[in-house]
This record gives C-alpha cells, structure tokens and sequence, in this order.
C-alpha cells in the first residue's frame, strides 16, 4: 500500500510507480504547464500471475490537472488502496504507471 506526495513550488516532478500500484493518483501543475500521466497498456501481464487485465481510468480536469485510477481486474469494495499526488507551480509534471 503506498501513500506518496510529492511537492515543488517552481521545479519539475516526475515519479515512476511499479507496475504492481494499485489506487487513486493526482497530478497538478499551474496552467500554463503540461500534467502527463504515460501508461503503456501494450503487453501488460498480470504482475501475480492470475490473468487479469490492468485497468487504468485518467481524466483531465482542466489543464494542468490529470486524475484517476490504477487496479488489475475490477476495484474491489473494502479493499484499500494507494494514493499517489504530484503537485508543482510553475514547471511541469509527470507519473509513469
């Protein structure tokens, strides 16, 4: 279970997670900069073994901002997951799932 922030007021974010995260993530940045959320959905497999398929959900909420969610299989009532937010002002800001 990761919980991850990751703040800058005027220098550039980037983060990489493991293919293995599961959970929300939120990236921010002023206006004028570009919010890149990279997925390569080609040839995902199943991290454990078990055949399901990697669902990532991303919407732009207006620019600079990118949200969304990462689970294998179907999101599951109950079940925890991670949180992942990348906030800059004025440059820009990326997540690699």
């Amino acid at each position: 279970l990761l919980h991850f922030d990751a703040t800058s007021s005027n220098g550039p974010v980037r983060a990489s997670l493991d293919k293995t995260y599961e959970g929300s993530f939120a990236v921010h940045t002023g206006s004028w900069f570009p919010a890149r959320v990279e997925h390569d959905a080609v040839d995902e497999k199943d991290p454990a073994g078990k055949g399901r398929q990697r669902s990532v959900e991303m919407r732009s909420i207006r620019r600079g901002t990118v949200e969304g969610t990462a689970v294998w299989g179907s999101k599951e009532e109950g079940k925890e997951y991670g949180k992942v937010s990348l906030t800059t002002s004025n440059s820009p800001v990326a997540l690699s799932l």
